[in-house]
C-alpha cells in the first residue's frame, strides 16, 4: 500500500471520515488538501517525499466562499490544486 500520509492515509483509495459534528472532520480534510496542494507533510508530521497533487472536495455543509476558502487560505493551500 502506498500512503499519502505514511501509516495513516493510503493513496489511491476511497476513504471516509465520520463522526459527530464539531470534532474537526472538515478541518482535517482541509489540512490534508492544503498539504497535498503544496507538497508538504500533513498534520505536523515529518516524512520523506510528501505527495503534491490535486484534491476534489465535496462538501454538503460548509459554504465554499465563506468557510472553505478562508480556511484553505489560512492553511497555506494552493487553491488552483483544489477542485470542488
Amino acid at each position: 500500500v502506498r500512503f499519502l500520509v505514511p501509516g495513516l492515509i493510503p493513496a489511491g483509495m476511497m476513504g471516509m471520515i465520520a463522526g459527530e459534528g464539531g470534532h474537526g472532520k472538515s478541518m482535517t480534510t482541509l489540512e490534508l488538501a492544503a498539504a497535498l496542494s503544496v507538497g508538504r507533510c500533513a498534520f505536523g508530521r515529518k516524512y520523506d517525499n510528501p505527495v503534491r497533487g490535486k484534491t476534489l472536495l465535496i462538501s454538503c455543509e460548509d459554504d465554499w466562499a465563506r468557510t472553505i476558502v478562508p480556511r484553505l487560505a489560512a492553511l497555506g493551500a494552493d487553491r488552483s490544486k483544489i477542485l470542488r
